[in-house]
Parts: C-alpha cells; structure tokens; sequence
C-alpha cells in the first residue's frame, strides 16, 4: 500500500489517490457507484501519476456471481473535477460504460470503453471478434481450413495506452490434419505502438534469408491498421526471468548478448528519424522527484547537471543500429536454441549503447527490488556483454556510461516515483546513488 510519503507534498490529488490505492476504500466507492451489484473486491493492478493533474489507474473489480473480474480505466482528478469529467463521458458515451466514484473524485471507464484505444472494443468484443476478425485469422492461420474452437482472455491492460489478449484456436488445416495455436493480439492508443509494424515486417524479410539465426522473432500474423491491431503467433519456448540473468552458471546472459548482437547486426534501417536523448523532457519527467527528501530531489538535480555537461557527441549514422528499445526479461522467451524477442512498440535506430544502457537499467532496478548487492547487477551485465562481444556487437566506452545514467534515470526512477506499485520508492535513493556511482567512474576516467 502507498502512503503519503510516495506523493509530492501538498498535491490536491493526494487524498483522493490514497482512497483508490486502498482496496477496502475503493471497493467501497465502485459500491457506491454499482449499487445495483454486489462488490466483492476491488484493487488496482496498474497507475500512472502525474502530480496536481491526474492519475491514471487500471482497476480489477470482481462482483458477486460473475466468473471473471471486470476491467476499468479510472482517472483520479484534482478536487471539483471528477462531476464536470463524468458528465462529459456519460455524453461521450453509452452512460452504462461510466462510473462516478463520487468517494474518491474519479471516473471510471468500464472495459473495453476507453479513451484513447479506440480499437478496443474490436479486440475484446467476443461478438466483433468472431465476425471481424476469427475469418481473418482463420484464413491467415489455415487457408482452406476451419477453425472448430476458440477461448480468449486479458493478458495485460494498460488503461489509454495499450491491450494484449491470448486467443486459442483449434481445427482443421485443408489437408484435413488437426491444428492448434496460441496467437497474441494488441491494440494500442493513437501513436503508441511506434514502427513496430514495419520494423517486424523487416526482421522477419532479413532473417528468412539467413542460414545461421542466433534469434527469432514472434511472427505476424495479421495487422487490422483501422483498429490499430496487430496479431503474432506466441514466441516458442518459455519466457525469461530477471534472475535467470542473475544466475552465472546457467550462461543466460550470454545467450541474450549473444541474441541482441544479432538483432544489431540485421541490415534494417527504419525509415524514421533516429532516437536522441532528450533531456528537456528528461528534466521535466523528473519533476516528479519532487516526492523525494530534499536531498535526494538536490542529488537527481546534480545528476541532471552532469548529464548535460558530460553529452556525448551525435553519433555518425553509419553507428546506429536496429535497437529493440525495450530490453527486459520479459521481452525474452528461449526455446533452448534460440532467444526469441517480443514487444517490438520501442524499437528504433540509435547507437547499440542504447539498448546496453537499457538493460544495465533493468538490471540494477531488479537487483534494488530484490535487495541484492550493487555488484550482482554490474556482473550479470558483465556477462551480458561478453555474450554482445563474442557475437560481434561493439560497445563504446564512453557512450554507454553517459547512456547508463540516462536510462537509469528516464526509465527506471521515473517509474519508480510515478507507477505507485509497492517497494519502488523505498529503492528510488538507492538507483539515484548507483547513478552517482556510473558518474563518479566516468569522471574519474575522464581526469
């Protein structure tokens, strides 16, 4: 449970957020709001902070006599707003998709309405998805064919951002040979899902035409553009775990180095402008630090300063390389002879350090999470990289560590302070003094 201490100081939105953070109360105000239904538990699996405006929060509600849990989007507004807001949505839509939380000034979203998916209800809708799309699927999957049985569900849902659900058919192909497959469905917010359609189109041309494949990627299978869908077949093999990194003896992490320099070494160029740093926007993401003691807030401030000063020059385009833009452990699935990679929607052209830095990032926050010693994360990265060398993939020196602090910084403190999931801002001043760390070695190299 959060508390107070994990929100900036004086926000108007704080009072209000603790009651939606609480189970008991906003199993109480979705009580209120449904008083047709009995409420038998509510909680938030998912939340998105943005100090004195909003927070984003993806709610599981489960009701007295329904099988499976119901999804809501619920936005928490500065006090006065929530009537205006609710007001508005019940004209923008069917007023039974919308809910007042009078208790904890929010409007909630009942699932698949949602504000900025607007495919949404195209994915989910068993009745649209049967008529729009299993003929499509089946017709890509088993051309001649049929499918006999289909199952759906919600792996993952990020209210305005983006949805993934696993659908499991079975049937006949045209030979008359019985089939079964798993596919994954993701519909996104406008602009969320990046180059990923094209980029996927690109890997799957560039490794069909090589022999010795260190990689897959999960296949696509259809793409709906007009209800910004994509559909893939799931990545064979088992997906990784952070600690698989962490463990020496297994050899993991050279086998993902290894992967990742052979996704750098693809002949693909996107055609889109490549990645930079953006420290304006860095800067303005780490307002958020606020929520941290004084000290803290000045040392983010220092790191802000060194980040500046130490900038690397631009890298010449011939460095970039085809970067996954999003390298954890679960973006990993190993089917004992290849790594496979999934989640493609941060992909981008960058110099390889950016993808290094990335998942240096990752590493530390989970090596903070699970209260080990700053050198677990440096040695299982250490690892990592000799897999990434031994493939061929190159790394410089001083572009990695300036990229190292940035990632550690844009991607993980600011999750840490913004997401409210419990144990991430007791580890925030712990990332804030590993970055001192990278920066003290740098700048120790560079006298």
């Amino acid at each position: 449970m959060i508390t107070a201490a994990d929100l900036c100081a004086g926000d108007p939105l704080a009072p209000a957020l603790l009651q939606a953070m609480d189970p008991a109360a906003l199993r109480g105000a979705f009580q209120a709001a449904m008083a047709r239904a009995c409420v038998e538990a509510a909680e938030i699996e998912r939340a998105k902070y943005k100090p004195g405006a909003k927070a984003l929060l993806s709610a599981r509600v489960r009701l007295a006599g329904e099988s499976a849990a119901r999804l809501f989007a619920v936005r928490v507004l500065p006090p006065g707003k929530a009537h205006g807001r609710y007001q508005r949505a019940v004209d923008e839509a069917d007023g039974g998709d919308v809910h007042l939380l009078e208790e904890i000034g929010a409007v909630a979203w009942a699932f698949p309405a949602d504000l900025r998916i607007t495919g949404l209800r195209h994915l989910a809708d068993p009745n649209l998805f049967e008529q729009e799309t299993l003929p499509e699927l089946a017709q890509a999957i088993a051309p001649g064919g049929a499918v006999a049985t289909w199952s759906s569900e919600i792996v993952h849902y990020a209210a305005e951002q983006s949805c993934t659900m696993r659908v499991r058919l079975s049937g006949r192909l045209a030979s008359g040979e019985e089939f079964a497959r798993t596919l994954y469905g993701k519909c996104h917010a406008d602009g969320e899902s990046g180059a990923a359609v094209q980029a996927l189109a690109e890997i799957g041309a560039a490794l069909g035409s090589e022999c010795k494949r260190r990689f897959g990627v999960a296949r696509v299978i259809l793409e709906q553009p007009q209800f910004a869908i994509q559909w893939q077949e799931a990545a064979p093999g088992v997906q990784l775990e952070m600690a698989g990194l962490f463990d020496s003896a297994s050899g993991l992490a050279e086998r993902v180095g290894a992967a990742v320099a052979g996704l750098h070494g693809l002949p693909v160029k996107l055609d889109m402008p490549p990645a930079a740093p953006d420290l304006g926007r860095l800067e303005r993401r780490l307002a958020i630090a606020a929520v941290l003691p004084v000290a803290a807030r000045a040392r983010v401030d220092a790191l802000l300063v060194w980040l500046a000063r130490h900038a690397p020059p631009r890298p010449h385009p011939a460095a970039l390389r085809l970067c996954h833009g999003d390298l954890h452990a679960k973006n990993l699935f190993d089917d004992g002879a290849r790594i496979h990679f999934i989640d493609f929607d941060a992909i981008h052209m960058a110099p390889p350090e950016y993808d290094a830095a990335s998942l240096s990032a990752a590493l530390m926050y989970w090596g903070a999470l699970q209260g080990l010693p700053d050198d677990a994360a440096a040695a299982a990265f250490a690892r990592w990289r000799c897999g990434y060398e031994s493939a061929g993939g190159r790394l410089n020196e001083e572009r990695l560590a300036w990229l190292s602090v940035y990632c550690l910084l844009d991607e993980r403190l600011y999750r840490c302070l913004t997401r409210l999931k419990p144990g991430r801002r007791a580890i925030a001043e712990a990332l804030v003094a590993q970055a001192e760390r990278m920066t003290q070695r740098r700048s120790g190299r560079d006298v």
